[in-house]
């Protein structure tokens, strides 16, 4: 019931940081209208991005080896994931691209989570 506990956490991670991933460049987008100066802090980011990468992992690989057996939700998860911390580490680029791609990485981690959530039994009694 523990492992149930920690792969609704990486889903609910994973869906803030989809969040984090939509809300973020609308805000920053609007601070200058509002005159408001915000330095981007790169850090915050990457440990979203580390936080998901653990969380997320530990159960996306408890659900394959324990219940489902499907690879699907693992390849969209790295999918997810390489797509997310390549635009965070080498491409620091602000521009629409970024963010349409930020939003597209952000709703295959949280979808990969959600499909693997899905197909983990309510009753996982180890």
């Amino acid at each position: 019931m523990e492992n149930h506990k920690f792969l609704k956490y990486s889903y609910w991670l994973s869906l803030a940081c989809l969040i984090h991933c939509i809300a973020f460049p609308i805000i920053i987008a609007t601070l200058p209208f509002l005159n408001i100066f915000v330095s981007i802090n790169h850090t915050v980011e990457l440990i979203l991005i580390g936080s998901v990468i653990v969380l997320g992992s530990y159960s996306l690989f408890h659900a394959f080896f324990n219940h489902h057996k499907n690879i699907l939700p693992l390849v969209l998860f790295f999918l997810g994931i390489s797509l997310s911390v390549y635009i965070h580490i080498f491409n620091h680029e602000h521009s629409l691209n970024n963010t349409i791609l930020e939003i597209v990485s952000g709703l295959i981690i949280a979808g990969s989570q959600f499909w693997n959530l899905k197909m983990t039994p309510k009753s996982c009694t180890h």
